[in-house]
């Protein structure tokens, strides 16, 4: 087999898409520093990107409880990853 169609394949065999990315956002929240919560959000999705502006930032009457991750520091929760990383 081409070495590049191992690299492939050996990609493609399942559990994480990206190094240090979690495929259920609790895990990754809690493995990564960050602790499960509710927060009035803007979108009824559990565990909003909160690395992205305005996630969590709209009028009270547009807003709903959501389940997000808390992350510590200046560090916010990545729903690509499922982590929290830094800013």
């Amino acid at each position: 087999m081409h070495p590049f169609l191992l690299l492939v394949a050996m990609g493609c065999a399942g559990g994480t898409t990206a190094r240090g990315s979690y495929g259920d956002p609790r895990t990754g929240c809690e493995a990564t520093g960050g602790s499960v919560a509710s927060a009035s959000c803007c979108s009824t999705a559990a565990f909003p990107d909160l690395c992205r502006p305005g996630a969590c930032a709209c009028p009270p009457g547009a807003s709903v409880e959501a389940t997000i991750c808390s992350c510590s520091g200046a560090s916010c929760f990545d729903a690509m990853t499922n982590t929290c990383r830094e800013r």
